[in-house]
């Protein structure tokens, strides 16, 4: 059982941790049971998820919360919401608690409802991170993500009346996507209008199963980077890590200068009025 081991000796962490970031982190199972096909999260804790006690979560995260510096946490789950009951469980449990600090996590669109999102809040999330991955149903089938666009923009329409803010990751440019994918994908993002959305541009190893030639391989991504470029600087909201763009080292300076704490990508409306 989950609970039965020893919790991590948070005391080995430097205090500029807490000081500088003012983050946490908690578990509250293992295991992931989906079948993407690019992750190795059912490789490193198994394909069986395996639940900790909701009360003993709720227990912990008050327990880390108390804690001079922290400021937000963040639950580490490959999917906090799946199971949903489970998610929904802890929720209430953290709520019963009067917890007040921030904190956010991994979700899924396959198990997002109103009920979700209402006890979410209730409990002090403010945001949350899915991986999107593809504005085209092909796509998302290719990369076994067991949903389609229609579940990523109902998760977001439901963000959006609860007051959740919601940060998208997609992935272009991924084993037999051609740019009119990637084009297809960028104007699906632009209508669904996330609170943030970080572009990931792919360049995994398992690429090398693709016929293209690496040369080939190396212009494509090119390409795609100067699409997402173009697209990106549009959008005051979007993120491109390999680009620099909104996420370097002179963003975090000025949102960490200014007390910004927790993930930074819940900031961004900040940075771009700043």
């Amino acid at each position: 059982m989950l609970d039965d081991l020893p919790r991590p000796d948070r005391s080995k962490l430097p205090e500029r941790y807490y000081s500088d970031y003012g983050i946490e982190s908690l578990q509250t199972k293992r295991g992931c049971p989906l079948h993407c096909t690019y992750c190795t999260y059912p490789l490193i804790e198994g394909p069986k998820g395996r639940l900790r006690e909701p009360g003993k979560v709720a227990d912990e995260f008050m327990e880390l919360c108390s804690r001079t510096g922290v400021e937000h946490l963040f639950i580490v789950d490959s999917v906090f919401n799946l199971p949903i009951r489970h998610a929904k469980a802890i929720c209430r449990e953290l709520e019963s608690r009067g917890n007040r600090t921030p904190w956010t996590s991994y979700i899924n669109p396959v198990a997002f409802d109103d009920e979700l999102a209402e006890v979410m809040v209730r409990a002090g999330a403010v945001g949350m991170e899915i991986g999107s991955d593809s504005g085209c149903d092909e796509i998302l089938d290719r990369l076994r993500k067991g949903f389609h666009t229609d579940k990523i923009t109902r998760l977001s329409r439901i963000s959006k009346a609860h007051g959740l803010k919601d940060c998208h990751s997609f992935i272009l440019g991924t084993t037999g996507e051609t740019l009119e994918h990637v084009e297809h994908t960028l104007d699906f993002v632009a209508e669904l209008d996330p609170f943030a959305a970080v572009m990931l541009v792919w360049v995994e190893d398992t690429e090398v199963l693709d016929a293209r030639t690496e040369l080939e391989r190396r212009r494509f991504r090119d390409a795609v980077y100067e699409r997402v470029r173009e697209r990106a600087l549009q959008q005051p909201r979007w993120v491109v890590p390999r680009l620099g763009l909104r996420f370097n080292p002179r963003s975090f300076t000025v949102l960490r200068k200014h007390g910004m704490r927790g993930p930074l990508w819940q900031h961004l409306d900040r940075l771009a009025v700043g």
